[in-house]
């Protein structure tokens, strides 16, 4: 019997592959649904870690690659690398007509292939609407591809109810929790033992995983990174950097990145860990440090300590396990990085609930793919009024 319905996912990044690795592999798995997988952005960047092998690891067949970056990050280059993506996401739909196109969040490359889609009349069905992120221009773009969806799968409540503000029809929203949140629960964890001898790093120590991006709305200088650095070196820890995300002023800190860990025997910086590994170093770490989604995402699954350094996150739903810095000032930083460590702090976090899910975003996801109609009615969008009083 043949699938019935072909499925696009689109990946841009390894934290966004990493974020629903577990929906893919089910979507390959699933007797009425075909993965058609696209690959474009970091994915193909040697500079970011070329972390496409990570995928052709996991078995998962690509059916297009799409290049957009020509080694630069600056913002000039990044608009121009989206232009590029637009001409090879075309072509792929053209060539692999799917039925549907799954996306998850917030980053600029979705909007190509929402616009393309929309051209062509391909409906899309979008993870993650509805959330804030004040500091970043993913927010903007986020709440763009919203309305240039037809199907939402928001993580928490709250979000469905922003995005139906956004005029958007109640039937088209399913809140499902963030897919990242089911591979937590039945992962087969790395050892400390192993994740010592393949990172070099003694994790009967404190370990310290240390994810900090662009801010691409104000702040995210380089000031801004040595700050952070500087509060790091105060503290008496291991720690186990990520690379940046491929956006413009990620060099910058790249290289700020690798300084410190060249000149500190207790630093380590990997350019991707991989969804197994990160998890195990957030599984057996000590605390997060940065600007990451995952400190508000996945961290609380685990129980870890976050400090959440900058303006990036504003306006995204926390748990009790995230201190906020708001000002990147080294005193600042060591502080609320010692207290994250202290015993006191993490006994609080016993119990504590994500407010992103409880793992069974998956199956939800899945049974709108396979039952929802194709017809005119998913495609032609009706505008919700949600009236209110204007002066």
């Amino acid at each position: 019997m043949s699938k019935v319905r072909k499925i696009t996912v689109f990946t841009s990044s390894r934290a966004e592959y990493g974020s629903f690795r577990g929906l893919v592999r089910a979507l390959e798995a699933h007797a009425d649904l075909e993965l058609c997988l696209i690959v474009s952005g970091s994915h193909l960047s040697q500079s970011d870690g070329f972390t496409k092998s990570e995928i052709e690891e996991d078995g998962i067949p690509i059916a297009a690659e799409v290049e957009m970056f020509d080694g630069k990050s600056t913002r000039e280059e990044f608009s121009k690398a989206l232009g590029r993506e637009l001409i090879g996401v075309t072509e792929a739909l053209v060539r692999h007509q799917p039925a549907i196109i799954l996306i998850n969040g917030d980053r600029a490359e979705l909007l190509p292939l929402a616009t393309a889609a929309v051209c062509l009349g391909i409906p899309i069905a979008h993870i993650a609407g509805g959330e804030i992120t004040e500091g970043a221009i993913d927010d903007s773009i986020r709440h763009a591809v919203t309305k240039l969806s037809h199907l939402h799968f928001p993580t928490n409540p709250l979000h469905a109810q922003r995005i139906m503000g956004m005029g958007e029809e109640p039937w088209r929203v399913t809140v499902t929790g963030e897919p990242a949140l089911d591979g937590i629960l039945g992962m087969d964890y790395l050892s400390k033992e192993e994740l010592s001898e393949e990172l070099g790093v003694d994790f009967t120590d404190p370990v310290v995983v240390v994810t900090y991006h662009p801010e691409t709305l104000g702040g995210g200088a380089i000031e801004d990174v040595r700050a952070l650095l500087e509060g790091a070196r105060r503290i008496n820890a291991n720690f186990v950097f990520t690379y940046p995300n491929a956006d413009p002023g990620s060099a910058l800190i790249l290289e700020a990145l690798r300084d410190f860990c060249d000149s500190h025997s207790n630093a380590v910086l990997v350019s991707s860990l991989g969804q197994i590994r990160y998890y195990s170093v957030l599984k057996y770490g000590s605390a997060m440090l940065g600007n990451s989604s995952s400190g508000l995402w996945e961290a609380p699954s685990f129980g870890l300590p976050v400090v959440n350094v900058g303006g990036r996150q504003d306006g995204r739903l926390r748990a009790r396990n995230v201190i906020d810095v708001k000002t990147c000032k080294a005193n600042d930083i060591s502080s609320a990085l010692k207290l994250a460590l202290s015993k006191g702090f993490k006994d609080t976090l016993k119990g504590v609930a994500n407010p992103y899910g409880d793992g069974t975003a998956i199956q939800k996801i899945l049974d709108v793919l396979v039952s929802v109609d194709l017809g005119t009615k998913l495609l032609r969008k009706k505008f919700v009024d949600c009236y209110g009083h204007y002066d």
